[in-house]
């Protein structure tokens, strides 16, 4: 909206206004309207604005570029940008495809403001501090006791607080600051500040019984001072310290450490002395004159450099580190910031954000649920924490962050989690980081437009009512959690519908579809984006995560986005895929030794962003030696691995199915092929044997020498829940006391990734404490989660010692449960493990299957159906089969065979997720479905209730009344008599292609990049493919 003198001053034009009328003149065109009204004559005739005219500071405003266009001039809106012109020229401001720099260079001249430093003060630092600190401990005002969420948030900070300072040591001659935390490591330096922040959390928030406590005040002053001293000071500073600063690892001297120490000198400031804060804080100034590396790495550092700066009032130095990373507010679309592939420098990609929504990190590996989750909420806060300040970030692009928010997470949340398949070399968490994502929203709302705010607001409050029983405020930060109490409280705020949409992430090879009863995604790899992140030696069993995998979830049933699916799940079987039998390495490839296959052809194409068709070329991981350099604790070589697989691969997404076609599925190396269905957790489970061990002892008490995460306790080993574990490094040790001597027979225990990597360790028993006798000295087995028998030998004793020796694959331990067991009668020392597998209702042609942990044979199931799930539809039979998995955490597999060798060999099958078993017997009478198509050369399905056709051109050819010159995927909906067409270049290597329909249309709207040519008996379109990386292109037609 713009004031009327707007149009006199900068286009020439004559402008009348009243109180309740307006007229503006421009050559021979004249328009005219009343305020407070949308509709407006030109002439003779009328229109409406889509806004009306107001009154604003006592002057008529108008929709600037409407109004322009009716004035006869071209307007160009780009986000909040618009341009005027008569001349054709300022069309070059569109944006088409991705990013156009030169947009975003006239945006930025148009809305950036050039800070003077000589006018900023010491108190315009204290405004930006004042507001960093409500981001840490929220306010008296606002810390409402009276609120549940609330209050408990507080009582949370308190315990922890408390906790922290109970083992705080202060003694002569001490080498540690907290009990429980042996430093060998940097990691074991920023556990300390953990526990340093929170205990001055504890002081600092309004409402804990720790507020403004004077002792723990010393106590907190007393540890910095020492920290400084003794890890993080003057000594490190002239590399004399305990460590050197290079050394592994980085994050915890440039990121980890600093993220508690400026908040504990941001809560403390006024009880320090500006020098004593500049000593504090001069290492870390050192380390970070600059952001350090992109993304959210370069935020971090930026942040804690600004916080730096903040503390010192040190304008020039806030200015500067807010010039440096304006560039994380851009896409990458056009190539910025370029993360080099060793293997082959040309395949490279812009790291960051990209207008699809995304988020490439790690040079090719999608990161949107992690890295990018990381820099949208540092983003958020970084620009809140200056809104209303002197400071406040005018550059324009900082609104991209609402757009980040509509593409890049809020399609990939559903029922409060994260999609896997987006999530990078963290396989779980996916709850975490969807409950983090609204942490994130909350902290951006003070930064955006009052629609964006509205928008994002309706989208946290249908997220939290569609959350299936997620606790958002128990992740969220006080402050956060603030907000979300007020969004929820507020009646104007409308909750977003459930989301229905089809949203293709052609830079990064993944496809979310959403129908409000279930959410899909398709995760495919290809020449352009890595399979499988397993740096750190984590997720180092992921190598099918990419193989067209498709993660789907059902309203009301959130057990295939928990930890526990994807910490017991078999990674050779996950849905979707089609994989060989053969075992894989679970090694950690360094980055830049990942895979990448030779095949281009992987895809999708959306139409009306509402339906989809998606192919991917798979050719599976195959290495003829194993290859790349070390990078050290990061990672290693890519193994050798013999595979020659390959299938084509396609995925048809309608409403109510997505059906699922594989051609051309082709092996050479003597091992079974198989295309998993689906592998779906059990809601519950049966005990098919009465196997009995003895009971295990109770145990009185548990202490670790060192606990280097504070989270992460000796007690979670006793807990019975293998989602908490005690962690620690090489040489910590842990003892269970028993309370008296009792006979020892052997112990289970079990390790997160137990399947993934073998736990060194040596156990001890004693009478005493002090006297130890070794009972077992050896290794996990590497190949279970689940507990495992150690032997004790017999003896007696009242306590039993386990001694860390490092895992294979880091010097770590992650223990998540201990017992204890007095001798067996036969003198085992095992547990004798109950059969116990699923029991949900698993149906295949009417007849309730009794599944077991045996194969079971399904050939020509023509549907079936599985409790809390939904059902399946098979078209074409094929030789079927199911199990049940044998475990505590059972699963129900279901996959076609190719057998051994397969020579173009099929499959199809259609997902109806949600579906009764009666609506899946109905479905597969009348389907809704046909598969009109399913050769190596064109795959194709038809949704008979929409009339819509997915097609899937290999090679060039036709189809119906189709002709296409390039391999492309297509969709056609033929309705009332309108004819929509979407189509895109998975291969992303053509510059043009042409699709003939055998009938005369004419285009009533089409996508830039489209052009129709009608002649004879057919309509020729064109499509200009140049740059568009994958995109899809929509034309609507009717009849010529």
């Amino acid at each position: 909206m713009v004031p009327l003198c707007f149009f006199k001053n900068y286009m020439g034009a004559e402008v009348e206004e009243t109180e309740e009328q307006y007229r503006i003149n421009l050559g021979e065109t004249e328009i005219s309207g009343r305020v407070n009204e949308a509709e407006y004559s030109v002439g003779n005739k009328k229109n409406a604005f889509t806004e009306a005219a107001q009154i604003l500071g006592g002057k008529i405003y108008l929709p600037v570029a409407e109004t322009v266009r009716a004035l006869g001039w071209i307007a160009v809106e780009e986000g909040a940008l618009v341009a005027v012109s008569p001349d054709e020229s300022i069309k070059a401001l569109e944006q088409h495809l991705g990013v156009n720099e030169l947009t975003e260079v006239v945006a930025y001249l148009t809305a950036h403001t050039t800070l003077d430093v000589n006018t900023l003060t010491a108190e315009d630092c204290t405004a930006v501090k004042d507001r960093w600190r409500y981001e840490v401990v929220g306010s008296a005002a606002d810390n409402d006791m009276s609120n549940p969420d609330i209050a408990a948030k507080i009582a949370a900070v308190n315990n922890d607080g408390n906790a922290a300072w109970k083992s705080m040591i202060k003694a002569d001659g001490q080498t540690e600051l907290f009990k429980g935390i042996t430093t060998t490591a940097s990691a074991h330096m920023t556990s300390t500040y953990q526990k340093l922040y929170q205990m001055t959390l504890a002081y600092g928030t309004f409402g804990t019984a720790l507020y403004h406590n004077e002792d723990l005040k010393q106590d907190i002053l007393y540890g910095v001072e020492w920290m400084y001293k003794n890890r993080y000071g003057v000594a490190e500073m002239n590399g004399t310290g305990w460590r050197s600063t290079s050394d592994y690892n980085w994050w915890d001297w440039k990121i980890g450490s600093p993220q508690y120490l400026i908040p504990i000198l941001m809560i403390l400031e006024e009880d320090f002395t500006a020098q004593q804060i500049k000593d504090f804080l001069a290492l870390f100034d050192k380390l970070v004159p600059v952001p350090f590396d992109t993304g959210s790495n370069a935020l971090n550092t930026a942040k804690y450099a600004i916080g730096s700066a903040l503390l010192q009032n040190d304008v020039k130095k806030v200015i500067k580190m807010q010039n440096l990373v304006e560039s994380s507010y851009l896409y990458v679309d056009n190539g910025r910031n370029i993360k080099e592939y060793a293997k082959a420098p040309e395949k490279t990609k812009g790291q960051g954000f990209y207008t699809d929504g995304s988020y490439v990190f790690h040079t090719l590996h999608p990161m949107n649920g992690t890295y990018g989750r990381e820099q949208f909420n540092l983003i958020g806060p970084f620009l809140s924490i200056f809104a209303g300040t002197a400071f406040e970030i005018t550059t324009p692009q900082a609104d991209n962050v609402a757009g980040w928010i509509y593409n890049a997470f809020d399609p990939l949340i559903y029922q409060g989690s994260m999609f896997r398949m987006v999530m990078g070399r963290y396989p779980e968490s996916l709850r975490n980081a969807g409950n983090s994502l609204i942490g994130g929203m909350l902290d951006a709302l003070d930064s955006m437009n009052a629609s964006d705010q509205a928008k994002v607001k309706a989208i946290i409050k249908g997220h939290v009512q569609e959350g299936c029983g997620v606790n958002y405020y128990t992740a969220l930060t006080l402050p956060q959690a603030i907000r979300l109490s007020k969004v929820m409280k507020d009646d104007t705020i409308q909750p977003r519908k459930e989301l229905v949409t089809n949203h293709v992430y052609h830079n990064q090879d993944k496809v979310v579809h959403q129908r409000g009863s279930y959410a899909l995604g398709v995760s495919m790899s290809s020449s352009r984006i890595f399979n499988y992140e397993s740096i750190n030696n984590l997720n180092m069993t992921g190598w099918y995560i990419s193989d067209g995998m498709t993660e789907y979830r059902v309203k009301g049933n959130s057990r295939q986005a928990e930890d526990t699916y994807w910490r017991y799940i078999d990674p050779y079987r996950l849905p979707g895929i089609t994989v060989d039998t053969q075992e894989r390495k679970a090694v950690s490839i360094a980055q830049g030794n990942e895979y990448l296959s030779d095949k281009d052809f992987v895809g999708a194409v959306s139409l009306d962003d509402t339906y989809g068709t998606a192919a991917m070329w798979l050719e599976s991981y195959h290495n003829s030696d194993s290859t790349g350099a070390t990078g050290g604790d990061y990672g290693g070589a890519a193994p050798a691995h013999d595979s020659n697989l390959q299938a084509k691969k396609a995925y048809f997404m309608f409403d109510d199915e997505v059906v699922c076609l594989g051609a051309d599925v082709n092996a050479s190396n003597d091992a079974e092929v198989l295309t998993v269905v689906d592998n779906k957790l059990a809601s519950k489970t049966t005990v098919r044997s009465n196997a009995v061990a003895s009971e295990p002892y109770t145990v009185l008490s548990v202490q670790a020498s060192d606990t280097p995460e504070a989270e992460n306790i000796a007690e979670n080993t006793l807990d019975n829940n293998y989602e908490t574990k005690w962690t620690s490094t090489n040489g910590a040790n842990i003892i269970w006391d028993l309370g008296e001597e009792r006979e020892l027979g052997f112990m289970t225990l079990a390790f997160l990734n137990g399947s993934r990597r073998k736990q060194k360790f040596t156990l001890e028993t004693s009478s005493d404490g002090r006297n130890w006798v070794e009972t077992f000295s050896g290794s996990s087995s590497g190949k279970t989660e689940m507990e495992e028998g150690f032997t004790l030998n017999n003896t007696t004793g009242r306590f039993v010692r386990f001694n860390n020796l490092g895992n294979s694959v880091s010097e770590w331990v992650s223990m998540t449960e201990a017992k204890i067991y007095p001798p067996n009668a036969d003198g085992s020392i095992e547990v004798q493990q109950a059969d116990i597998i699923g029991a949900d209702s698993f149906i295949a042609d009417g007849e309730q299957i009794e599944l077991t942990s045996e194969n079971t044979d399904l050939k020509g199931t023509a549907w079936a159906h599985f409790e809390n799930v939904g059902g399946y539809y098979f078209p074409q039979g094929g030789n079927l089969f199911a199990r049940y998995t044998k475990q505590a955490n059972s699963f129900m597999e279901l996959w076609f065979s190719h057998g051994v060798n397969p020579a173009s060999e099929t499959y199809a099958y259609t997902l109806l997720p949600g579906k009764t078993a009666e609506e899946t017997r109905m479905y597969a009478i009348n389907p809704d479905i046909e598969v009109l198509s399913n050769t190596p050369e064109l795959q194709a399905v038809r949704d008979k209730k929409l009339n819509l056709k997915g097609i899937v051109f290999w090679t060039a050819g036709s189809f119906g009344d189709i002709t296409v010159d390039k391999p492309m995927i297509v969709m056609i909906r033929e309705n009332d008599g309108k004819t929509t067409i979407s189509a895109c270049d998975p291969t992303q290597k053509q510059s043009e292609a042409t699709i003939t329909i055998n009938r005369k249309l004419t285009a009533t709207e089409r996508d830039i990049m489209m052009t129709a040519e009608s002649g004879g008996a057919n309509t020729v379109i064109l499509l200009n493919l140049e740059n568009s990386n994958g995109r899809t292109l929509q034309g609507e037609f009717e009849p010529y």
